[in-house]
């Protein structure tokens, strides 16, 4: 059986590379506008511009997703609700989006328009496939970081979803939708699109300056695997990069899919366009470690002046790619007649001409005729078939069939950009509880693991543990739980392939069994399996949740309990809570979710060893981020610990009802000290951060 041939989607920063990808043979393109978007540092298109461009795409064949793949605070659901609108006005082909509130409210306003899970959702398994499935998503934006086997295995099990898969562009360090750095250092935030890169500075780790930065993606030359694999779309990232960029990766994706060798001349071309040391397939290939490290230098860039020039020779003109059909009639006294069909949407045009005259010397040939309508060039279309009925002994002058073909092509052309625009129904936004009593906030305690549980715990304490520290020391748990604690199993923050998935089950049916009654989700994927195991499900700060519309849709999906989102400020907390909310008030924040180890070695994982503690890595101004290992990923913590301590009233005046006291790589003795001092509201140490709940993010 043949695979179908995925789409080729192209980026598009802003018009000028967004005619470069039409040119070069993209089927869809991506684009941003004035807000709401992973690249706001783009161009861009704007609400102005955006009939026009999407009529420009249709009328060319070509479909167009709109990126509204940004968290949204509460208070700015409406303006990304009226962009939302004006692409459904607009008859756009979909909408990639991250924030689920804003999913839930554009589904529920607009549900005959298309929605993309984008890969700041971080969908990585078939669990979280089939959550977007049920949440009304077509397609997932899988995570990066999969390997060949993990993409085939999601298409397996949920067969019904569009899968869409980064296959050239720049790699980020951090799962999508789990890096924070940017945000802790710089207070630009990239799940809002204003991602300041921090992850190509200077980080030293094991001998590497360089140690969160990526060589860039590509899978060019690995088309043909993918749609075998089940892939739809095959992304190329780039809304930042030149023209010359999305044309050369578009061009040679198209090489690709065709079944033709990209050669090392062309491979070459892709370097010198825009590289980082060259390319890396590590995560496709699940061959993780130190080559897939590399950086921008001036090598890098030396030829790329030349090779812009060789790209834009391949860019003059349209590209013919929709197939027409052309029917011409020429009778003695009755006008030439040329209907033009649509090989793909079925639209027709008819051209007229004046009646054909007598031939004086030499009749016209069927032949000719059909010569002459094959000429399409300067149009999207090409000649598919062709149907001449022409009486004997007439002269049809070529300029008149010309003007007939170019007629029926610009009638067909401007049918096929008119705007098909998607119903919208105008519903009340969730508002914010008013006058909601403040309560003392509840303190709960999260430790990375047992040998930081201090000996004795304030009573009924509410405890997160690891799942697998949990179901491994049963007689630990089960003690803890007659002592009573309310304990919650903290699931790992990536669940690859129905191996691990089928581990993560068996491990929350046996710690149900331990007196353990509540689990901690931070992906899409993982609430149905915590309601399957009989547990209740409460939110992390994975989920990213900034406004009551994601708050619901959360809930009905049986999510009881939830912490919200640590880049917003205590005004932007009030605005979403519902319920039982809360937030982190104490320890070093996760900054990044790793799967490639910034210490690993040239062939993979560098061996740490169980008691040696943390590492860390050392920024350019000394400051150190403890990196903690998990099985299979890695987790960068910030440098400082966050510390509100003597500020948990403003949290409680907030509307929160609970505080969660994240500890990471604190030993048991200190844990015990900071759940004194939180008990007393002692102020602050001499180092420490009060995270971004006053100075808020970009």
């Amino acid at each position: 059986m043949t695979a179908a041939r995925p789409e080729i989607l192209a980026p598009a920063g802003g018009p000028a590379s967004l005619q470069a990808a039409v040119r070069a043979g993209a089927d869809a393109v991506y684009l941003g506008l004035e807000g709401f978007n992973a690249r706001r540092s783009a161009e861009n298109f704007t609400s102005q511009n955006l009939p026009d461009t999407v009529a420009f795409c249709h009328g060319r064949g070509v479909r167009l997703f709109v990126t509204l793949n940004t968290l949204v605070r509460q208070r700015e659901l409406p303006e990304a609700l009226r962009l939302a609108r004006l692409c459904a006005e607009c008859g756009v082909d979909g909408l990639i989006v991250q924030d689920l509130g804003l999913a839930a409210c554009v589904r529920e306003r607009a549900p005959s328009l298309p929605l993309h899970a984008s890969t700041q959702m971080a969908v990585h398994n078939a669990a979280g496939a089939r959550a977007a499935a049920a949440l009304g998503m077509r397609r997932v934006v899988l995570a990066r970081e999969l390997s060949r086997a993990e993409i085939a295995e999601i298409h397996a099990a949920v067969p019904e979803m569009e899968l869409e898969v980064f296959v050239h562009g720049a790699l980020c360090m951090s799962v999508s939708g789990r890096c924070y750095l940017s945000a802790l250092i710089g207070g630009r935030s990239g799940n809002r699109g204003l991602c300041a890169q921090a992850c190509r500075l200077p980080f030293s780790a094991g001998g590497r300056e360089h140690a969160l930065s990526l060589k860039d993606l590509s899978l060019v030359r690995r088309l043909p695997e993918l749609a075998a694999l089940g892939v739809a779309s095959c992304k190329i990232e780039g809304r930042m990069k030149r023209p010359e960029y999305v044309a050369a990766a578009t061009l040679l994706c198209r090489k690709a899919l065709r079944g033709e060798e990209i050669t090392e001349e062309e491979q070459a071309l892709l370097r010198a366009v825009f590289s980082r040391q060259g390319f890396t397939d590590g995560y496709f290939e699940g061959r993780r470690g130190g080559t897939m490290f590399g950086v921008r230098r001036e090598e890098d860039a030396a030829g790329a002046k030349a090779a812009f020039g060789k790209v834009n020779t391949y860019l003059r003109g349209e590209l013919p790619r929709i197939p027409v059909d052309f029917s011409l009639t020429a009778r003695r006294g009755e006008p030439v007649a040329l209907t033009a069909t649509d090989g793909e949407t079925g639209f027709a045009a008819r051209a007229e001409g004046e009646a054909p005259e007598p031939a004086r010397e030499r009749a016209t040939e069927p032949g000719r005729v059909r010569e002459a309508l094959a000429k399409t060039g300067g149009t999207p279309f090409f000649a598919r078939e062709m149907q001449v009925a022409l009486d004997d002994g007439l002269a049809l002058r070529l300029s008149a069939l010309n003007a007939l073909r170019r007629e029926a092509l610009e009638a067909l052309q401007a049918r096929r950009a008119q705007p098909q625009s998607r119903p919208w129904r105008d519903a009340a936004l969730p508002k914010p509880e008013k006058g909601r009593a403040a309560a003392p906030l509840a303190l709960e305690y999260r430790f990375a693991d047992w040998r930081g549980v201090p000996d004795a715990l304030p009573a009924g304490a509410r405890v997160l543990l690891p799942l697998e520290a949990l179901a491994r020391e049963a007689e630990k748990t089960r003690a803890l739980a007659a002592q009573g604690v309310t304990l919650a199993a903290e699931l790992p923050p990536l669940c690859l392939g129905e191996a691990d998935a089928a581990r993560q089950a068996r491990a929350l049916e046996a710690v149900a069994g331990l007196g353990v009654t509540r689990a901690v989700c931070g992906n899409l994927g993982q609430i149905e399996a915590v309601r399957a195991a009989g547990l209740a499900p409460d939110g992390d700060y994975g989920l990213n949740l900034v406004n009551l519309a994601a708050l619901r849709a959360y809930r009905a999906m049986g999510l009881e309990r939830a912490l919200l989102s640590f880049e917003l400020t205590l005004p932007q907390l009030a605005d979403c809570v519902e319920g039982e909310c809360g937030a982190i008030v104490y320890g070093r924040l996760p900054a990044m979710l790793l799967r490639n180890c910034p210490f690993s070695g040239e062939a993979g994982c560098a061996g740490c060893r169980a008691g040696d503690g943390p590492k860390a890595l050392t920024d350019r101004r000394g400051e150190r981020f403890p990196l903690v290992c998990h099985h299979g990923y890695a987790e960068l913590l910030n440098c400082r610990a966050l510390f509100l301590a003597d500020r948990l009233e403003a949290f409680a005046a907030a509307g929160l009802r609970f505080g969660r006291l994240y500890f990471t790589t604190e030993s048991a003795q200190e844990a015990a000290r900071v759940i004194a001092q939180y008990e007393t509201g002692a102020t602050p140490p001499a180092s420490y951060t009060r995270g971004l709940y006053y100075r808020g993010v970009q």
